[in-house]
């Protein structure tokens, strides 16, 4: 049915059908009542395969034929981040595509894999869906379904678990099919909250879609002293410097320091851009120092920052304009959070981010914990952090023999009980070089072994008093759970994984060619 033909009186709601099978009853049902109740009523059929079915006086649409942005379609980067998980994105870029649209007043999703974790994500960050209230049904869940099955979890299921419990604890409405599946989630220890709505779909949940949004308060700004302050560290880095700091003079917002520091280097070409830099750009604060190292400079500029907040910067990345502003909304909108991070797409050329060419794209979750023994689960040292809270945990490890500055980072803070996370945006663009640090020390990624060793003694340390041995055995055992299963096929669910790895290769296929 033309979109355009079906009334708008109540307001408009999709309704997301995020499972690859077809369009369920329940969901046909709800939204066909919607539908003669006056509202303007949308189905997402998220399904890879499968078409959309038809609904009387429903606008069906289907997540394959939308055009989605270019960056959200790289291949998917990100260590321990499943098919379930990477399909949110393309569902959240999908809604977003149609709510440009139609301007949707409620949007409900399933809980089944997680399918509004992004779009949630995005919400709670204050970068898509202000005023829509997002709402999550508890169907059936991960947990539910292996229990059900007598089957032991997979490093796949263990990130799906999380993002399914963020989703709906973190949603505007909450709702179950029935009073007894939201027993079930309270015995998991899920926030439930005391106004979730027990609603099957065998009739119009208009009570749902008019539900008033949870309240989320946010705190004054302070005025008189820079926001945020920019840390750019540089070592031997001319060649890619300027681009790095065009970048930042380029943002679009304006309550900002940025501070340059140079870690002695030695580089003569890098020193005379320095130089250069220095004079084009008075606004920055430049300064020279021996060489300390990546961590103990960052430690540097932590020390001095004047802003309320820091955002460390790598002198080969790109800052996309809107990156410190994104932060800060991000941040401002989850008074409760010490750090949040963002998703970025890696690029070899500059001339590669116009283009839309990327290497592949780094969307982190923001957990679970568990996992953060052997994957980075939090994101880039990219990320704006409280000034204080960072100064609080002692800032960057400042260790050379590790290239972990940013994983082991985040790891004190969630030890010291601070929050972090995630801004689903694409916030910069990380240059991929061959002599990077992290190639260079891990062997090109071949060989991360002594740094997943060192976090597990981060891991103890931050937990026990003292080494304990068996505590260390333990974490030693969970890390080589989530190493050796994490590309094993046999662990996830091979139908969904199989049918996101062919559908996203076809589309990047036909991207790419274009």
């Amino acid at each position: 049915m033309d979109p355009s033909e079906i009334p708008r009186r109540q307001g408009a709601v999709c309704f997301v059908a995020g499972s690859s099978e077809a369009v369920s009853d329940g969901i046909g049902r709800a939204a066909g009542a919607i539908a003669r109740g006056g509202w303007e009523a949308h189905i997402l059929h998220c399904g890879l395969e499968a078409d959309g079915s038809a609904v009387p006086g429903v606008a069906v649409h289907r997540l394959k034929d939308l055009s989605l942005p270019k960056t959200c379609l790289a291949p998917n980067g990100t260590p321990g981040c499943g098919p379930g998980v990477y399909h949110s994105n393309l569902i959240r870029y999908g809604v977003e595509t149609l709510h440009r649209v139609h301007r949707f007043d409620a949007i409900v999703f399933p809980s089944w894999q997680a399918a509004g974790f992004r779009c949630v994500q995005a919400k709670r960050a204050g970068s898509a869906f202000r005023n829509t209230r997002l709402i999550v049904r508890i169907d059936c869940i991960n947990q539910q379904l292996r229990e059900a099955e007598k089957r032991w979890s997979s490093p796949h299921d263990i990130f799906l678990d999380y993002c399914e419990r963020y989703t709906f604890e973190n949603a505007d409405v909450q709702a179950g099919a029935s009073a007894d599946l939201l027993d079930y989630i309270r015995g998991l220890g899920w926030d439930v909250q005391a106004d979730a709505r027990v609603a099957p779909f065998t009739a119009a949940p208009e009570d749902l879609l008019t539900a008033a949004p949870r309240a989320r308060s946010l705190p004054a700004v302070a005025a008189g002293t820079p926001a945020v302050t920019v840390a750019v560290s540089h070592y031997n880095l001319g060649r890619f410097l300027p681009e790095t700091l065009a970048s930042l003079a380029a943002q679009t917002c304006t309550e900002l320091e940025v501070m340059v520091i140079d870690d002695g280097s030695t580089c003569e070409e890098s020193l005379r851009i320095w130089d250069e830099q220095k004079r084009l750009y008075p606004q920055f604060r430049f300064i020279n120092q021996s060489n300390v190292g990546l961590g103990a400079t960052r430690n540097r500029a932590l020390d001095e920052a004047k802003g309320e907040f820091f955002i460390p910067v790598d002198a080969d990345n790109i800052a996309a304009p809107g990156m410190v502003e994104g932060f800060l909304r991000g941040i401002r909108s989850c008074p409760d959070l010490s750090a949040m991070t963002c998703f970025f797409a890696a690029f070899e050329d500059v001339g590669d981010i116009a283009l839309g060419k990327f290497l592949h794209q780094y969307c982190p979750t923001g957990g679970p914990h568990l996992a953060a023994c052997a994957f980075n689960v939090y994101g880039d040292a990219n990320a704006i952090f409280r000034t204080e809270d960072l100064r609080s945990v002692g800032g960057f490890v400042a260790d050379r023999s590790t290239y972990c500055h940013d994983w082991e980072t985040f790891v004190k803070l969630v030890n010291a009980e601070r929050h972090i996370g995630v801004i689903p945006e694409y916030l910069f663009y990380y240059r991929r070089r061959a002599d990077g640090m992290s190639a260079v020390m891990t062997e090109g990624g071949t060989n991360t072994y002594p740094f997943i060793q060192r976090m597990i003694t981060s891991f103890v340390a931050g937990n026990e008093a003292g080494v304990n041995p068996e505590a260390r055995m333990l974490w030693e055992a969970l890390a080589s759970y989530f190493l050796r299963n994490d590309s094993s096929e046999a662990a996830r669910p091979r139908s969904l994984h199989g049918a996101v790895r062919r559908w996203a290769a076809r589309v990047w296929k036909a991207v790419c060619s274009r």
